[in-house]
């Protein structure tokens, strides 16, 4: 019985194959041409891609490293030269600057280092001197 089923339904594939044996010649063209013309993907060209994307990513991380020191750089700069206003402030007053004043300094300038103002007005606020860039 299922041989006489089998037997049907290939007899219905092989009309169908006739008639529409364009379309089937057509898709297997198709299907040839593609595996005969593609371009297999070149491996020298996929690591130089590779390596010219990683060198780009290292001068990035570099030149970000660069301008983190110059700004670290800055504020200690920014530091040393306020310590040593108020050093000099304190010293044209005659009075003596002690360890725990100057670890107070150091706490005013280490929490407030984004914003000048505030460091001044906290530093004048502590030591009784106004600091001025000049």
């Amino acid at each position: 019985m299922w041989i006489a089923s089998i037997k049907e339904a290939s007899q219905k594939v092989w009309s169908l194959a006739k008639k529409y044996w364009q379309v089937i010649v057509g898709f297997l063209a198709a299907i040839i041409l593609f595996k005969a013309f593609r371009r297999p993907a070149d491996p020298t060209e996929i690591l130089k891609v590779s390596n010219d994307t990683h060198d780009k990513v290292v001068d990035a991380l570099n030149t970000a490293r660069e301008e983190e020191q110059k700004a670290v750089d800055a504020a200690l700069k920014n530091h040393d030269a306020t310590i040593e206003k108020i050093e000099k402030k304190y010293l044209e007053e005659k009075k003596e600057l002690t360890d725990q004043k100057r670890e107070e300094i150091k706490k005013v300038i280490e929490d407030s280092r984004e914003n000048p103002e505030d460091v001044t007005k906290k530093l004048a606020e502590l030591t009784g001197f106004t600091l001025t860039d000049s």
